[in-house]
């Protein structure tokens, strides 16, 4: 029985991958600041009719094993409150998925043809434009090795794997088609360029996360997304959407 290894690169992409039964299933994340910040540093929005309520956990790549035990004791809280996650991974796909329709955990590692293996001809492809747009850090975090303290933030730590937690992102081919669209075909001669990344790859997600927490009939929903999706995240939705912040010793309850 296969496990499926959902690694989260720079820029908080993540790919998600068929490993061994024997591997662990977990995100791989940069370290932006410790993990036992984060719940401190949570936030939370509400609409302009206060039906709808977001809360923002910015999230580490690696971090401490003692700072993720508190990321998890925290989503569990929130979800026994009603809330759903909405969670990331680049699904390693060729297939034209519905990315606009609630597809839980459980759902998405039921269907294979989500998360093919790196090795498939197709995806080989892809993954290698990939590379070729990527920033050159992108190696040293994939092999990044856990040590005592510090550790991998995996799906079973955060317990993201139950019905109440949203897979929320796009695959690798509509991720190669947007950056293809907006600046070319990626050839032998492509070179990573920050700001071309930064709009055809993290920013095009995170408008397609604040797309689907707009359209959401969820009216509580904790977003689980790296925290380089931070910034404009909340931009867009306070400016484009009329959110407002909330006071946030609202979440002390959860911690």
């Amino acid at each position: 029985m296969k496990k499926f290894l959902l690694l989260i690169l720079c820029s908080s992409i993540s790919f998600i991958l068929p490993v061994t039964a024997n591997a662990q299933n977990f995100f791989l994340w940069r370290t932006l600041y410790p993990t036992t910040r984060i719940v401190k540093r949570a936030k939370i929005y509400q609409d302009s009719t206060g039906q709808k309520t977001i809360v923002l956990v910015p999230m580490a790549h690696i971090g401490k094993k003692k700072g993720f035990k508190q990321v998890a004791a925290f989503l569990d809280k929130l979800k026994a409150d009603g809330y759903v996650t909405f969670w990331e991974g680049v699904a390693l796909t060729d297939v034209d998925m519905d990315t606009d329709t609630d597809i839980t955990y459980p759902e998405f590692i039921k269907h294979p043809e989500y998360h093919k293996s790196i090795d498939d001809p197709d995806i080989s492809a892809l993954y290698q434009k990939f590379l070729k747009i990527a920033p050159e850090d992108f190696s040293a975090e994939i092999n990044y090795n856990p040590t005592k303290r510090n550790t991998l933030q995996t799906t079973k730590v955060l317990g993201t794997t139950t019905n109440k937690d949203i897979w929320v992102d796009y695959t690798l081919k509509q991720i190669i088609e947007n950056y293809e669209s907006e600046y070319g075909e990626i050839n032998s001669n492509t070179k990573y360029n920050w700001a071309k990344f930064d709009i055809a790859v993290t920013d095009y997600r995170t408008k397609h996360l604040v797309n689907r927490i707009i359209s959401s009939y969820h009216n509580k929903i904790a977003v689980v997304y790296g925290a380089g999706h931070k910034l404009e995240l909340k931009l867009q939705l306070r400016y484009d959407h009329g959110y407002t912040k909330l006071d946030k010793k609202l979440l002390k309850k959860y911690r």
